[in-house]
């Protein structure tokens, strides 16, 4: 655990604008990774405690910057996070659908996640999309590929199990490692889940614009409808619903588009409504 205190300090107060600037991102530059245990650490600290189903940014006029989707990709997502720390009045909002595009998954909802940390809750909403919702995504939507979040996870965990076995003269193969595998796969899996039920579904700011990664739904037709929902409700389950509506009732992205046949669609009231 040495690497998630060298990056994430013991005392998670200090993780401010300044570290997020001058430690957290640039850790990131020329194709930095995030460990495991820096990742575990940023799904529990980062994850609300009381899970809401809308949060309420800035109470006066600030400048908003709205994210979305960053579906992995972490070049974008570093310059908008340095662009919020240097601005102490800009409000950022993440639209949610934070992995299972590019490679890098785990990096995107981590910059995301440490935005929010260390800039704070009234700055900074990081909303649940699809992706988040529908976790793990059925690969008739998003292929096979090694960026999806859960194959991230498991070639994570098999490479942190093999270094650690390594580093202690053990072997990297045989029912041990691949109990401990199998064992930092479910407590990483187990962390998303959690973080991913406790993100809110929707964000105001200034009490003018209304944010979501979906679109609206015909089960919570006010504000306070929406904030009165439960946010855990529809978690994990492809039905028809509002929690679902204002996560996933959305276009398809290009690539979910062309692996989506109508006849085997998965959740095809939202991604056909559009």
């Amino acid at each position: 655990m040495a690497s998630a205190d060298l990056l994430v300090p013991e005392d998670i107060g200090q993780c401010d604008r300044e570290w997020l600037c001058r430690r957290f991102l640039p850790s990131l530059a020329g194709g930095g990774t995030v460990t495991v245990p820096v990742f575990l650490r940023l799904l529990r600290e980062c994850r609300p405690t009381d899970a809401v189903a809308m949060q309420r940014l800035g109470d006066r006029e600030r400048p908003v910057l709205v994210v979305g989707p960053l579906r992995g990709h972490t070049d974008v997502a570093r310059t908008l996070a340095l662009a919020a720390a240097r601005n102490p009045l800009l409000c950022v909002v993440f639209l949610g659908d934070y992995v299972d595009g590019g490679r890098h998954s785990v990096e995107a909802l981590s910059i995301a996640l440490a935005t929010r940390l260390a800039l704070g809750a009234d700055r900074v909403a990081v909303l649940r999309g699809r992706h988040e919702q529908l976790f793990p995504m059925p690969q008739k939507l998003t292929g096979a590929h090694e960026g999806r979040l859960d194959n991230d996870i498991r070639w994570r965990a098999v490479r942190f199990v093999a270094n650690e076995r390594l580093a202690k003269g053990l072997p990297i193969s045989g029912e041990e490692a691949t109990a401990a595998e199998a064992e930092l796969m479910g407590e990483m899996e187990s962390a998303v889940r959690a973080c991913f039920a406790a993100m809110p579904l929707a964000a105001t700011v200034h009490s003018r614009f209304f944010c979501c990664a979906g679109g609206p739904t015909c089960g919570a037709l006010t504000l306070d409808a929406v904030e009165n929902l439960s946010p855990t409700a529809e978690f994990g389950k492809p039905a028809a619903g509002p929690v679902n509506d204002l996560t996933c009732s959305e276009a398809a992205d290009e690539d979910e588009d062309a692996l989506l046949s109508k006849d085997g669609a998965y959740f095809a009231r939202n991604i056909e409504m559009g």
